[in-house]
């Protein structure tokens, strides 16, 4: 490593490197790469999470305990004929995102999505009666209903591929939700 510059009281040191080794690692990034990152406070984990778009559809399977960290942002798919059960972190308020989708109808149990503890559901899911007039009903999901489930039996409930849930964390106990289910038969609510 080669030095050169002065020092003063009024001026800078300036340091020509040549190259730089921080505990025995070559750090190879340019001094223009390395500015960007200037004031980012984001994990790697993160930035791994926001930027994977390989990652970005994720299978329940029969089960799948959904994590901030994991899941938040993905594409969660209910992909199990015989049901999938997912199940979401506790509410906290941290703004995760999670999106539901029903990529095989379920033709025996149930496709599920449950909130943990004593958290709860707040928002609307709407569903399209489709094998009649196509007649819309909406579910809403109020503050103090304690709603806290999902259960769709593909028939009456909903629970045929194209089901889909948009569910936010927006604060302590509580989960943000809007979904849009198709149904047939004498239709019923999917949220509980």
């Amino acid at each position: 490593m080669a030095v050169t510059g002065t020092n003063s009281e009024n001026q800078d040191m300036i340091f020509k490197v040549d190259s730089l080794v921080i505990n025995e690692t070559a750090v190879t990034s340019t001094a223009a790469e390395l500015n960007i990152l200037d004031g980012v406070t984001a994990t790697a984990a993160e930035i791994n999470n926001a930027a994977d778009v390989s990652g970005q559809l994720v299978a329940a399977g029969a089960s799948l305990a959904l994590t901030v960290a994991a899941h938040s942002g993905k594409i969660i798919a209910l992909n199990q004929a015989t049901g999938s059960a997912v199940t979401l972190p506790a509410a906290t308020g941290t703004g995760a995102r999670f999106n539901i989708i029903v990529s095989v109808t379920v033709t025996s149990n149930a496709h599920t999505i449950d909130v943990a503890g004593a958290d709860e559901f707040n928002g609307v899911v709407y569903q399209v009666d489709t094998d009649t007039s196509d007649t819309v009903a909406a579910y809403p999901a109020l503050a103090g209903d304690d709603f806290d489930g999902i259960s769709m039996n593909g028939g009456t409930t909903g629970g045929l591929i194209g089901d889909w849930f948009e569910i936010v964390d927006i604060a302590s106990g509580v989960w943000a939700i809007r979904g849009f289910t198709n149904a047939t038969g004498t239709v019923a609510t999917p949220i509980s």
